[in-house]
């Protein structure tokens, strides 16, 4: 079982290299320029099926590079992640609140976000501070293995465009390139052969 407990810094190895190599130039690479900083505030994660709980979604790595979040479990329809989970189909998202040209936030907005996103009003609430969002499913071996995650507060963070087919070509072939997509199939082989798998009926 030892092997298992060095992947964690493998897996965190791929990520750093994926962020610090990659996403630079992916979330520009509409315009085939690297950016010289990522956006304000910006942060990503990777969430993978959680090992126990069926039906839920597991954070597995800190937020980077602001760190924590690591260890949460949330349902599959919980926000965008639950949609890309479920769908299979990547989002990238440039304004949250569509046409809002003031960063106040109403209770009507907070509405919306619940219902877009099936969502409870106090998790809707902690999504409206990030405007800016990208999400894709990580495959390897055309097996799924996880969701990568990223956010901003910046709009337009990611691309002007919402589900910029560029934002998530260029998202696909850097967790391939990485390791990402390989160390989070390793991960997910290894604790489905050692955790017990439990159904939460509603």
């Amino acid at each position: 079982m030892s092997h298992i407990h060095d992947m964690p810094s493998k897996l965190e190895r791929a990520f750093e290299d994926f962020v610090k190599s990659k996403l630079k130039r992916t979330v520009d690479s509409s315009e085939g320029t690297e950016l010289s900083a990522l956006p304000k505030n910006f942060r990503c994660t990777v969430h993978v099926p959680d090992p126990m709980f069926d039906r839920y979604l597991y954070q597995l790595l800190n937020y980077y590079p602001i760190g924590g979040g690591a260890g949460r479990a949330l349902p599959d329809r919980y926000g965008i992640i639950g949609k890309v989970w479920r769908s299979g189909l990547p989002q990238v998202v440039g304004q949250l609140l569509k046409g809002k040209k003031t960063p106040i936030v109403t209770e009507e907005d907070i509405s919306k976000i619940a219902l877009e996103w099936g969502l409870n009003k106090s998790e809707a609430r902690a999504v409206a501070l990030k405007v800016s969002y990208a999400c894709a499913v990580v495959k390897y071996k055309n097996i799924r293995v996880g969701i990568f995650y990223m956010d901003s507060t910046d709009f337009n963070a990611f691309s002007d465009t919402d589900d910029d087919p560029d934002i998530i070509t260029a998202i696909k072939s850097a967790v391939g390139t990485t390791g990402l997509a390989k160390s989070l199939y390793e991960i997910q082989q290894a604790l489905e052969k050692s955790s017990p798998r439990l159904v939460i009926e509603a």
